[in-house]
């Protein structure tokens, strides 16, 4: 199954949710506690969202929009109207969504709050095929009465209506891209944060995940990240350039706050990782490990760069402690904005 045919993705879920529906596939922290979502709940959701597109009277090949940071949400609205033979566009909140907006041309507009619910309906006007705002947060707007505006529950029940009206229409919609999903691998976590407009999220991160059966657990928002690192410990981890220096500085920071002995412990033990197999399994035993454990890497097996470098200094340091830092590769590019 090529990541470059990402309509395929709906139909490899629908198929999972058959062969392993009560396995978790998705975590979300929310209000401090993380909940769980199964293939069969997956497949569920985007069903329910991709019925919720066609019962609004989207056609194959029409263009849908997600403005909304990286949540469970995103994923159930993108893969649902991929199922339903749509392009869904992400339209990066930090990047001046509302330019990106006018130019689109989507009929339906998922938005993730009150807040890119205000940046929507201020460009509403100058977007002449936009019918209907698609909320998945309605914090603060229940007493909103525009008609164009409707809570993503809602939407969803509407699919499910429309599901129950249409017996087996979703199936014969993604039948066509049906095929053998790869073996699930098990055992595998990831932390998901990147917005999921950058193909490096969509991709590279959710949809190999997805395909790969490895476990994306969503933070509970931006400012989260470090301490949900921290809880999660993935095995396989894509960030950003300044992530992976925001680590490396907040441990610098702890290093000169530490006692003199505990320093020289530490500068020690990194200049003993690069001695070669012997040196390196002593300085891990005694130092490195710990300090791994504290930002949220020990388990991590596969690191990623998005977006720009590391410094030189920064990828030795991690090499030092036993992470090897790779650029996202070019099949990452692939299939974003399908």
């Amino acid at each position: 199954m090529a990541l470059t045919d990402p309509a395929a993705i709906p139909a490899m879920v629908c198929q999972r949710a058959a062969t392993h529906g009560g396995e978790t596939i998705l975590r979300r922290k929310h209000r401090g506690i993380w909940q769980s979502t199964t293939w069969a709940q997956l497949e569920a959701a985007v069903r329910a969202a991709g019925m919720g597109l066609r019962a609004v009277g989207c056609a194959p090949g029409e263009v849908v929009a997600v403005l909304s940071d990286t949540r469970p949400e995103w994923v159930f609205s993108d893969l649902g109207a991929l199922g339903a033979g749509l392009r869904c566009v992400g339209v990066d909140p930090a990047d001046e969504p509302a330019d990106r907006l006018r130019g689109l041309g989507c009929r339906v507009l998922f938005v993730e709050n009150e807040e890119k619910l205000d940046t929507a309906l201020q460009v509403a006007g100058e977007c002449a095929a936009l019918e209907h705002l698609v909320i998945f947060d309605m914090k603060g707007l229940r007493d909103l009465a525009d008609p164009r505006c409707e809570s993503f529950a809602e939407f969803c029940a509407r699919g499910i209506a429309h599901d129950r009206a249409n017996p087996g229409s979703w199936e014969i919609g993604i039948s066509a891209c049906a095929c053998d999903p790869p073996a699930l691998r098990g055992a595998d976590e990831r932390l998901a944060f990147l917005p999921m407009s950058d193909p490096a999220e969509r991709v590279h991160g959710c949809y190999r995940a997805l395909l790969g059966g490895i476990v994306s657990n969503y933070v509970e928002n931006p400012e989260t990240v470090l301490e949900n690192l921290q809880e999660v410990q993935p095995t396989v981890l894509c960030a950003a350039g300044d992530t992976w220096e925001q680590l490396h500085a907040r441990v610098e920071r702890a290093v000169a706050e530490a006692t003199p002995l505990q320093r020289l412990a530490y500068r020690t033990a990194i200049a003993m990782a690069a001695g070669g197999p012997g040196s390196r399994w002593l300085a891990d035993r005694i130092v490195l490990r710990n300090v791994r454990r504290d930002i949220g890497l020990d388990r991590l097996r596969l690191a990623s760069v998005a977006t720009r470098p590391v410094s030189p200094e920064v990828a030795r340091w991690y090499r030092a402690l036993g992470i090897d830092l790779r650029a996202v590769d070019d099949e990452a590019g692939g299939g974003a904005d399908c």
